[in-house]
């Protein structure tokens, strides 16, 4: 990273502008979810064809974990740093300039590629700054804030697109833009920010793998986000037709808020409880979504829908906090990134099985399949969480 004249940013400053790279990377790849039903007319795809553009950005979020962020790992955190911004805000000038559905397609895969990119290198990065702050909220950023602001960005993207572009797609350009202006500034600020050093090797061997629990986890929570993230509007239709955009991605933005605030209550509860409060909350709220389809009951389903999206916070946390546990100060980078990556393909792989099983078959019923998968690969990593004798919470 080359160095410009003048001093570092305070560490406060570059905390919160780790923090605003991360929230606002994030938030873009959920921005055009409350717009997927006006992109069906334009693009003339189906929900099935949403799914597949939503894998789109998922496979691209694989491409950014597997193949160029190890090579990047190298890099000095500010690059890195810089680098990631610099992907997602050509994304996002992709998603505001590029016309049609190739145009569209492109943006969001490099927008999977940024936050393949972004996602773990800013956990490691955020947690680097962390250390410098006095322990108590080192302590506490490293092993809740971290994680949460996974879902917090999430929250942000289709609720800000909801209410700016509440009637057509066009009106979605200069929110596009002013993503590409902000993690345009954070790009350029990058070289200013707190130097902080590499870890040293101390703690479990960098060659200590990944725990399977907090993969699969990862892999259940992103799943469920990947369905709200990509078929809400569908779901949402099927109760009440006609709702607008900025309903939508309000119910939307609320699911993964609650994603973001409950591993902040729950990130103390000791042991099992965390991950088993998780699970407990995907499968209810599952089940609960199911039933407020064939109640037609939007009240229903924002509830369960919040409990849901819960649960996957809860979960993502804890998958997360116990791979970076388990592998230690030297090998985070490397947990990080396994760990998105499995988070990533849950985002991708149900999905399009969901997209597709829905053309032959009725709501409630896939959801109930659905949450019966949830159920099983989350009872496989409890057990292997058990067995391992390896912390979640």
């Amino acid at each position: 990273m080359i160095e410009l004249p003048g001093r570092s940013l305070p560490l406060s400053a570059s905390l919160w502008t780790v923090v605003l790279a991360f929230v606002t990377g994030t938030a873009l790849s959920t921005s055009p979810t409350p717009l997927y039903p006006l992109y069906e007319r334009v693009f003339e795809i189906d929900a099935f064809g949403v799914s597949l553009v939503f894998a789109a950005f998922a496979a691209g979020a694989l491409v950014g974990l597997l193949v160029i962020a190890p090579r990047a790992a190298g890099l000095d955190r500010r690059t890195l740093f810089a680098l990631a911004c610099a992907i997602q805000a050509l994304a996002a000038l992709v998603l505001a300039l590029v016309p049609g559905l190739s145009g569209f397609v492109a943006g969001r895969v490099l927008t999977g590629i940024g936050v393949g990119i972004l996602a773990p290198s800013l956990t490691v990065h955020l947690r680097a700054l962390a250390s410098l702050a006095p322990d108590s909220w080192s302590a506490r950023s490293a092993v809740l804030v971290a994680p949460a602001l996974s879902m917090l960005g999430l929250a942000v993207g289709p609720a800000v697109s909801g209410l700016v572009a509440p009637g057509d797609v066009e009106g979605a350009t200069p929110l596009y833009l002013g993503y590409a202006v902000v993690l345009l500034c954070c790009a350029a600020i990058a070289p200013r920010l707190t130097r902080v050093g590499r870890p040293a090797s101390s703690g479990p061997d960098p060659r200590v793998p990944v725990p399977p629990h907090a993969l699969i986890g990862a892999f259940v929570a992103f799943s469920v986000t990947g369905l709200f993230g990509s078929l809400a509007p569908s779901l949402v239709a099927g109760i009440e037709p006609g709702t607008a955009p900025a309903a939508v991605g309000a119910i939307v933005g609320v699911v993964f808020l609650a994603g973001a605030i409950a591993p902040l209550v729950t990130g103390r509860v000791p042991q099992l409880a965390s991950p088993v409060a998780g699970l407990a909350s995907v499968v209810a709220g599952l089940s609960g979504v199911g039933g407020s389809l064939v109640l037609h009951s939007l009240g229903v389903f924002v509830v369960a829908a919040v409990v849901c999206g819960a649960g996957a916070g809860i979960t993502f946390a804890s998958s997360l906090r116990s791979a970076l546990a388990a592998v230690g100060p030297a090998g985070a980078p490397r947990a990080a990134i396994a760990v998105f990556a499995a988070a990533y393909a849950g985002l991708a792989v149900p999905v399009i099985g969901v997209g597709r099983l829905l053309a032959v078959l009725p709501v409630p019923t896939v959801l109930a399949v659905f949450s019966v998968l949830c159920a099983g690969l989350g009872s496989a990593a409890l057990v292997g969480r058990a067995r391992g004798r390896a912390s979640w919470g």
